[in-house]
Order: C-alpha cells, then sequence, then structure tokens
C-alpha cells in the first residue's frame, strides 16, 4: 500500500498494488474499455475498533473507484502453471498484476455505481475520473 499524491486537506489518496490469478481451467475475458466485458478492481480499506481489546467491529475506513483492467500479462506468479492466451483474454493458470502506480492512475478509474453489486453486470461505457485532485477516486483515508 502506498500514498499516492500529496493530501488534500484531511484526506490522503492510498493505493495497493494485486494480482488477479485466473484459478479455473478456461481463459477470461480481459477486455478494454470500452467494452464492458471486463475485470474492475475495487479497493477497500479496513480496520478492526471498539473494546478494551480494539477488535469489537470490523469498519470500513475508505474505499476507492473502480480500476478497469486492460490487457492480460499472463504471468505465472500464482504457480499454478499458466497456459497463456492473447491479452484480450487470462489463461488458465496465469496471473495479471497491477502495480500502485496502475491501481491509482485516475485515466482508469471509474464509478462503482457503474457496476450492479447483486449481478457485476457492467452496463454502459462511461468518461472515467479524470482527477481534479490527488485524492480523486483513489482509495480516501482521513
Amino acid at each position: 500500500m502506498q500514498q499516492v499524491g500529496g493530501p488534500v486537506g484531511t484526506q490522503v489518496g492510498l493505493a495497493i498494488a494485486t494480482d488477479s490469478c485466473n484459478l479455473g481451467v478456461v481463459p477470461l475475458n480481459w477486455f478494454a474499455m470500452p467494452q464492458v466485458d471486463h475485470p474492475v478492481i475495487p479497493q477497500n480499506l479496513y480496520r478492526m475498533s471498539g473494546g478494551t481489546s480494539n477488535n469489537d467491529r470490523f469498519e470500513q475506513v475508505g474505499q476507492s473507484y473502480l480500476k478497469h483492467a486492460f490487457t492480460a500479462l499472463q504471468q505465472n506468479t500464482c504457480s499454478l502453471g499458466c497456459n497463456a492466451t492473447a491479452s484480450t483474454t487470462l489463461g488458465s493458470g496465469c496471473s495479471d498484476p497491477y502495480s500502485v502506480g496502475n491501481n491509482s492512475s485516475q485515466t482508469s478509474l471509474g464509478s462503482r455505481a457503474w457496476v450492479n453489486p447483486f449481478t457485476g453486470a457492467y452496463t454502459s461505457v462511461r468518461k472515467l475520473a479524470h482527477g481534479h485532485t490527488h485524492t480523486s477516486g483513489r482509495r480516501t483515508v482521513s
């Protein structure tokens, strides 16, 4: 996890690196925008708090926009034996890493409201975040 950009008021923008692994036996669609059939990567931050041991409840303290994935690199980070395919699919056993820089790039972040949280359907192509401040669209924490 890294702080990305300077603080804006009392908030800072944070991002993490991620590695997606295809544990299945068939390639997964991994299209880029404007295709609606592409992976999205949310980032949340939680803490344990309350009580004498500070562990009574699990609280969400921050969330980001969604990172829109754009190409599958076909790596073997998950040690599953990567069956590489084209960059528009993630082969079985393959992994696709995104650095903190990629996951916090405001040119590839979009609103969570664009994805149905119950079905996972992403049905509309909209303009991605265009970043007004260092924290816009990133996971923000005060």
